[in-house]
C-alpha cells in the first residue's frame, strides 16, 4: 500500500506531497494535471531511469538541474514499512534497521521484493491496450504473476457498479429535478 510521495522538481511537478489512504485511491484530475507523472514517479522510485519513458534529463523540471530532481514514497509491501529515497546523485531503501544503498541495488531490491522487472512493470503501468498485449504476447512469469496479482477486474467491476447504482455521477440536474418532483408529489399525496 502507498502511504505518501513527495517529488521535486519531477516533471512540471516543483514541490509536491501526496499523501494516499487505505483501500482504493483513484487519481482523477484535467488533462495534464500530472496524473500520468504521479504514477511514472512511483515507477522512478521503485525502478529508477529504467521505469522512466524518458532520460532523466528530460523528466526534470525545465530549467532545473538534473541532481534537484527527487522523488520519496513510503509504502507498505507484505506488512512491512518501506522508505525509498532516489534522485540522480543516489538511492536508498529503507526498513526496519536495514537499508539497501544505490541505484542498481535499489532498483533489483524492488524487482525481487515484487517478482517483476522494471521494463515489465512499467509496461504494465504506463501502458495503452497495445503495449499490454505486447507484455503478455512475451509470455513470461513475472509478466503473468503480475497480470493475475493486478487484474482483478472482478472486483474492480463490481466496485464501479455499486458506486454508479448507489451515487450519481456526471451531471445530476435530471435527477435533481425527479428528486424534486418526488418531493412535490409526497407533500400533494394525501395523509392515510
Amino acid at each position: 500500500m502507498l502511504k505518501q510521495l513527495t517529488l521535486t522538481n519531477f516533471r512540471r511537478i516543483e514541490n509536491d506531497t501526496m499523501n494516499f489512504s487505505e483501500g482504493l485511491n483513484v487519481i482523477r484530475g484535467d488533462n495534464e494535471a500530472s496524473k500520468t507523472t504521479r504514477i511514472e514517479s512511483i515507477l522512478y522510485a521503485f525502478f529508477g531511469s529504467k521505469g522512466l519513458r524518458e532520460p532523466l534529463a528530460k523528466v526534470v523540471t525545465y530549467d532545473k538541474p538534473e541532481n534537484s530532481l527527487k522523488v520519496e514514497l513510503d509504502f507498505t509491501y507484505d506488512g512491512v514499512d518501506y522508505h525509498i529515497k532516489r534522485g540522480k546523485s543516489g538511492a536508498e531503501l529503507t526498513y526496519g534497521d536495514q537499508s539497501v544503498t544505490g541505484q542498481t541495488e535499489v532498483r533489483v531490491f524492488c524487482e525481487r521484493l515484487f517478482v517483476c522487472s522494471a521494463d515489465t512493470a512499467k509496461q504494465l503501468v504506463i501502458a495503452d491496450q497495445n503495449s499490454v498485449r505486447g507484455v503478455l504476447a512475451q509470455g513470461g512469469t513475472a509478466a503473468g504473476s503480475l497480470v493475475e496479482r493486478l487484474a482483478d477486474l472482478e472486483v474492480i467491476e463490481t466496485l464501479i457498479d455499486k458506486i454508479q447504482t448507489q451515487l450519481s455521477s456526471g451531471n445530476t440536474k435530471q435527477l435533481e429535478a425527479q428528486v424534486a418532483q418526488l418531493e412535490q408529489n409526497a407533500e400533494d399525496a394525501p395523509e392515510m
